[in-house]
């Protein structure tokens, strides 16, 4: 497992951990958050975890459309 943290959180900045799991998948973690999700590949698993940050918050997503109901 290769595990790696953005570095130092002093500036107020959000505490990412980005773990490789053992069958290749990573995972990324907002610490400040306490949230997790999973990637292919390190950029798809930040990317999905600040999908779900803006979920979270309200800033993501948007409303459905008939197509979706």
């Amino acid at each position: 497992m290769v595990c790696a943290e953005s570095g130092n959180n002093d500036r107020g900045g959000r505490e990412i951990h980005l773990c490789e799991n053992l069958y290749g998948k990573w995972t990324a973690r907002n610490c400040q958050a306490e949230i997790s999700a999973q990637g292919e590949t390190r950029y798809a698993a930040l990317e999905n975890l600040d999908a779900v940050v803006a979920a979270l918050k309200g800033d993501g997503g948007h409303e459905p459309i008939d197509e979706n109901i």
